[in-house]
């Protein structure tokens, strides 16, 4: 009798993934977290270049010069603070 139970309760929680995996293929969660009416990626680009023309001009990493420059912003203008790095090539791929 025990065992019928034990083979129950596995069948039973083998039935529950199987239809949480169904509805999450169905429904997928990530498609409505965090998603807003009306907002276009490049809106939301707009804001990050906006954010770092406003609070950060010092730029420190390779990433930030990088997604700025993906981004079409001119890095030349003068109101960017570039970081001053060395010249050899062993150098810039340790930054990277």
């Amino acid at each position: 009798m025990r065992t019928y139970r034990t083979n129950l309760r596995k069948l039973f929680l083998l039935l529950l993934v199987i239809v949480i995996f169904a509805v999450s293929i169905v429904f997928p969660f990530s498609s409505s977290l965090g998603a807003e009416e009306g907002r276009t990626v490049t809106d939301a680009l707009n804001e990050a270049v906006s954010y770092y023309r406003g609070h950060k001009t010092g730029l420190d990493h390779w990433e930030e010069l990088v997604a700025l420059k993906a981004a079409e912003v001119n890095l030349h203008d003068g109101s960017w603070q570039l970081p001053a790095w060395g010249s050899s090539a062993t150098e810039y791929a340790g930054y990277i």
